[in-house]
């Protein structure tokens, strides 16, 4: 969420540290809750109210609600909630219909805990994607993972931009919205900082843009991304910011800790999050995933994962993740479920030798093996679930 800038911070005492990271996970987690719970249907209100519950759960606030700058009424959500054109700082009533199916959802998620700030967004295509818009999902996380890999102390901030706008801009050829970016974050949800996420065109337009990053910076990176133009609007003193153009829009962001020899990505966990959330797939062809578009690979290496399986009448997902296509599949773990006459059986796999995994689909006897990336298909009373590394 951006707005004026307070002040600056660093983290360098392990407690501050500690509460640091502890903020972003319970931003982390109520990203990984909402992928499996988002769906075609709900209304963004509903949306809110879920992350209010598991703001409880997790004893944490929101860092939004209530929020004031000048020339706005106070934000009245608890999240930001950014539909399609939309680019971001969206309410829960900017939109009172109902998610369709392809939908791009924006969700900007920020929190107190521990007296720190967790912010972190991502993008979702409710039920199903478009070709241009799982294009643009792909870029929002490619140039948040170079611009991450670009954060250096000693460098200057600008080494950020251009990671970011060479991406974006030059290499996918979509467009960066200006005057938005990231901030400093730490006890204040906006301190300095100002990260912008294109290199400054004139003196003045970028003052910060040589400064340089610090160990124990903490910062909020975020690029938005549009189809079609860099330039937005607004109506009136009203807090959602849409495209000017009405062209779709993608957001992603991350918390980061600069360090002595790089930076620590405080939401690293969110690089495992679904493109695609609650789709469907064709009666008697489970090991289809109907709409879902293509799966995708990215997870970092560190461990085996394994999948949970268990029954929860009504509504159910399953989540399959890997990086690459091919390979040969190593069975870790395998798990049997049963409810009526619906037999699932769920093995995590993965690729020996390979950062990544596969997860290997068995529904009465027939079987696939879907290769690369992160799916979501719903099957009939059975969950499976990515879980935790082993």
């Amino acid at each position: 969420m951006g707005a004026s800038i307070l002040r600056f911070m660093l983290a360098t005492s392990p407690r501050d540290i500690s509460d640091a990271r502890a903020a972003a996970q319970c931003v982390v987690e109520t990203h990984r809750r909402l992928a499996q719970w988002l769906r075609v249907g709900l209304t963004l209100a509903e949306v809110d109210s879920f992350c209010v519950d598991v703001f409880k759960e997790l004893k944490c606030e929101s860092a939004f609600k209530g929020y004031k700058v000048r020339g706005h009424p106070p934000f009245k959500s608890h999240t930001c909630l950014s539909l399609n054109d939309m680019v971001v700082h969206g309410e829960h009533d900017s939109v009172v219909e109902p998610l369709k199916e392809g939908d791009l959802l924006a969700l900007d998620i920020g929190v107190k805990h521990r007296g720190f700030i967790g912010d972190a967004a991502w993008t979702y295509s409710i039920g199903s994607a478009t070709e241009m818009g799982l294009r643009l999902q792909k870029c929002g996380r490619e140039s948040l993972r170079r611009g991450i890999a670009a954060i250096r102390p000693g460098r200057p901030l600008i080494e950020w931009a251009k990671a970011v706008q060479g991406y974006v801009e030059k290499e996918s050829g979509f467009y960066l919205v200006r005057g938005l970016g990231g901030h400093g974050i730490g006890r204040s949800l906006h301190e300095s900082p100002y990260i912008s996420n294109t290199a400054p065109t004139y003196p003045g337009e970028w003052n910060e843009a040589w400064k340089t990053f610090e160990p124990g910076m903490l910062l909020a990176v975020e690029p938005m991304i549009s189809l079609g133009t860099n330039e937005v609007r607004s109506n009136g003193s009203a807090w959602p910011i849409y495209t000017a153009d009405g062209s779709l829009s993608v957001h992603y962001e991350a918390d980061v800790m600069v360090t002595a020899n790089g930076c620590e990505d405080l939401t690293a966990g969110m690089s495992d999050l679904p493109d695609v959330v609650g789709c469907k797939i064709e009666s008697g062809q489970p090991n289809k995933q109907a709409a879902c578009g293509p799966v995708r690979g990215g997870s970092p290496c560190g461990g085996d994962y394994f999948a949970r399986a268990w029954i929860q009448s009504g509504f159910a997902q399953t989540q399959s993740f890997g990086a690459g296509i091919g390979g040969a599949c190593q069975i870790i773990h395998s798990y049997w479920c049963a409810q009526q006459d619906k037999n699932f059986r769920a093995i995590a796999a993965r690729r020996a030798g390979a950062c990544g995994h596969w997860m290997f689909l068995h529904w009465n006897g027939s079987s696939g093996c879907l290769s690369g990336g992160v799916g979501y298909s719903n099957f009939q009373r059975a969950i499976f679930q990515h879980s935790q590394r082993c």
